[in-house]
This record gives structure tokens, sequence and C-alpha cells, in this order.
């Protein structure tokens, strides 16, 4: 008997992601919005220890890739002042991607205690 219960259970957890991931393909196009940018605090936390870290912004524009029309992110993180002291972070990551959300391009560039990185695919 449990094994037919848990069969079921089964049975719509998967009916519903089943569901769930064809609405999802429906709507593709509406995820990347032109023009939309997200701001973030960073903040690093040790038990009851919050301390503001840096901030990152996520910044998406229209653009073409290769004649294409697609879309461009951008997401820039710094650390602040007090956390340079300890660990300086610069980093920039740029990924383009087409409008059904096929990865295209992705560029990574890092300032890590003041030494400089390039990581790049496209």
């Amino acid at each position: 008997m449990k094994l037919s219960i848990i069969h079921r259970i089964l049975l719509c957890i998967f009916i519903v992601l089943c569901s769930t991931a064809s609405l999802g393909a429906q709507n593709i196009n509406n995820i990347l919005v032109d023009g939309e940018s997200l701001d973030y605090t960073l903040r690093f936390n040790w038990k009851f220890i919050w301390i503001n870290a840096g901030t990152a912004s996520l910044q998406t524009y229209k653009t073409y890739y290769k004649g294409e029309p697609a879309f461009s992110t951008s997401l820039i993180a710094n650390s602040s002042k007090g956390a340079d002291k300890i660990f300086l972070l610069r980093d920039t990551l740029q990924t383009t991607v087409s409008t059904q959300l096929e990865p295209l391009f992705f560029q990574k560039s890092v300032i890590c205690n003041m030494q400089m990185a390039h990581f790049s695919q496209s």
C-alpha cells in the first residue's frame, strides 16, 4: 500500500512540473526586459555581526549578436572600502543570450587582490 501512495505522489509532482515547464516555455521572451536594472547591497554575515561588504548592479539591454537579435546582461560587483582591506573585489560579468535564452557569449573580468584576469567564451 505504501508503494502505491508514493507512486501517486510522484505522479502528481511530475504532472505539476510538466505543466509548469510548458507554461514557462510559452513566456520565455518575457523573462528579460530591455533596460532592466537591479541593484544589490552585499553583506557579510558572521553569527550576529552584519558588515556592508559592497555593491552589485545587474543591467539588461537588447542587442544584436552576429546579426541576430539578442539580450546582453552586465553584472558589476565592487567590495566596500572596509572590505577592500581584507579582500579586494572588482568583478564584471557580461553575457549575451539569444531571444530563446540560448547562451552565445560570456566574459568575466576580475580584479582580485590587485591581480587582473579575463575569461571569455563564445
